[in-house]
């Protein structure tokens, strides 16, 4: 979705703003820098309030994750 006129978005690019860069890029940037960083983590009183252990996933252990969940929607084609 596109919420900004075509002028506008010249404009800010003609400034530097953007670029080519995605938020994949910028995501796969941060695992190769903090791959053992915590990325992710449940709240504190998740057992509490739905039975589950709190979780922790760093960066490393996050890209795995996300990019499991990726290769099932390429196959499902989804």
């Amino acid at each position: 979705m596109i919420l900004a006129s075509q002028k506008i978005i010249k404009e800010w690019t003609e400034k530097g703003a953007g670029g080519t860069k995605t938020l994949i890029n910028y995501f796969k940037e941060n695992v190769n820098k903090y791959p053992d960083k915590i990325r992710i983590m449940d709240p504190l009183n998740k057992e509490k309030l739905v039975g589950f252990e709190p979780e922790r996933l760093t960066y490393r252990e996050f890209d795995k994750a996300v990019d499991a969940v990726a290769e099932r929607f390429l196959e499902v084609g989804t």
